[in-house]
């Protein structure tokens, strides 16, 4: 255990050294609001950019546009700037975690979108790749020119996509420009915000399929992915302090290991501060499928009997670990 400034040191060592963070080399780093994650994050990066500027990359929250309002050209194109000169502007005061930009004059939306009309083939590919979405070139009308915009699935102009496809693609594009740039670690912050826990799970597995060189760190706040996730670390932020975020506590749990009952009730417990009598119930369920015991009749008959569209969103979550535990090993079956 150590506070959020060793925890930093500790990243950026690991990373830069080739450790692996607890038992995985990727990492999520979660905690209820306020506690220290955004610092955490900030120190390693800053550390990155004063001894080894070349090794970390960072996708703040606001980089999830694939088109700018006005969407005039960029300054430069992203293949022009470098990865430290983002990094640096992604972290000064009024753009880290507030404006979508890779560097001054170059917002996110326009360069993106300047980015996937010069290399639509590729991301076509990579989209394909990854999600099953397409992207294509198309021309229409103008009072003075023709008019190109990108279409995806051959019919949704790219300004009309939702937020989720539209945060997939532009993750993606930053993913690979960083990886091709030859950074060893990717900073996701916020990385659920636009997802379902179903799309956060195959985006991740894909990652690590496709750039399993690459460390990447994410910030997620989503407790079903933290129990449902596999192969990978997990760093918990506890001992909420707002006056000294910097000595709140960081705990590094290996996600295989996270659905043991104490594990469940630390992460609960920062991130909800509620308990009730019917999650302990499931609680005590799942302890006693890690431990490898037997449930009795009783337990049996409710887990069998409950409908699950009339859980809590926490006792779904357990639920659905008991029940997929009961199919693998039926000699826990009484």
């Amino acid at each position: 255990m150590q506070n959020i400034y060793d925890s930093a040191e500790k990243l950026y060592q690991d990373v830069t050294n080739e450790r692996n963070f607890y038992r995985h080399q990727s990492l999520i780093i979660t905690g209820s609001n306020a506690i220290g994650k955004t610092q955490l994050i900030k120190d390693v990066l800053k550390k990155s950019l004063s001894e080894s500027p070349t090794t970390f990359y960072y996708i703040d929250p606001k980089n999830r546009i694939m088109k700018s309002r006005n969407n005039n050209a960029p300054a430069k194109k992203l293949s022009e700037m470098s990865t430290i000169e983002i990094l640096e502007h992604r972290l000064l005061d009024g753009v880290f975690t507030v404006s979508d930009e890779f560097t001054q004059q170059n917002l996110g939306g326009a360069v993106a979108y300047d980015e996937l009309l010069n290399n639509t083939e590729k991301y076509n590919k990579m989209y394909q790749r990854f999600f099953g979405i397409s992207v294509e070139k198309d021309t229409i009308a103008n009072e003075i020119l023709p008019l190109q915009i990108i279409l995806v699935n051959g019919k949704t102009n790219l300004e009309n996509i939702s937020s989720s496809e539209a945060a997939k693609m532009r993750i993606l594009m930053e993913i690979d420009y960083a990886v091709n740039c030859g950074v060893k670690a990717i900073i996701i912050d916020e990385f659920d915000a636009y997802f379902s826990e179903e799309s956060i799970l195959n985006f991740v597995e894909k990652l690590s399929e496709n750039y399993s060189h690459i460390r990447f760190i994410y910030v997620i706040h989503s407790l079903s992915v933290l129990v449902s996730i596999e192969d990978i670390d997990i760093a918990l932020i506890s001992d909420f302090d707002r006056e000294k975020v910097k000595e709140n506590l960081v705990n590094f749990y290996d996600a295989n290991n996270i659905e043991k009952i104490g594990q469940i009730e630390k992460i609960r417990n920062m991130m909800t501060n509620i308990q009730h009598e019917d999650e302990k119930w499931w609680e005590e369920c799942v302890a006693l499928i890690v431990d490898e015991k037997q449930l009795n009749k009783d337990q049996m008959q409710k887990i069998k009997t409950t409908d699950r569209s009339k859980l809590k969103a926490k006792e779904k979550i357990l639920y659905d670990f008991i029940v997929r535990n009961l199919k693998k090993n039926e000699s826990l079956l009484t």
